[in-house]
């Protein structure tokens, strides 16, 4: 559920308000879109959205789900950037724009299923 939103209501917008800011596949036309998606996008549109689509979807309170983002907040952030940054650049850098919330969704399914087992582990 998490990841169909997000492509569709987060994702999608976002890409092309960076294509049409940035566009092209450049270097700096790709530093630019990889630095705002990964300083702008993820730690204030995208990771909180996944705590509470998915503290939500558990049935917890809004407590719950806000002690538990505190408390992973940045451990997840940083896994993100070492896992996502590369994979940014690639899509940003070869993968045209039309193609990018496929290629982008398609990893998301493994990534959001890795984020779901850590996120309920913790939970525990």
């Amino acid at each position: 559920i998490h990841g169909g939103v997000w492509a569709a209501f987060g994702l999608h917008p976002w890409f092309r308000f960076l294509d049409a800011r940035f566009p092209g596949s450049s270097v700096r036309a790709v530093s630019c879109k990889v630095f705002l998606h990964h300083s702008v996008c993820n730690p204030f549109a995208y990771l909180p959205f996944f705590y509470l689509g998915n503290g939500a979807l558990r049935g917890r309170s809004l407590e719950e789900i806000r002690s538990q983002a505190e408390a992973e907040y940045w451990s997840t952030l940083l896994y993100i950037w070492k896992i996502w940054v590369p994979f940014t650049v690639v899509q940003f850098g070869l993968v045209p724009e039309r193609h990018q919330i496929l290629f982008v969704a398609l990893a998301n399914l493994g990534w959001n299923t890795l984020l779901s087992l850590i996120y309920n582990a913790r939970s525990r």
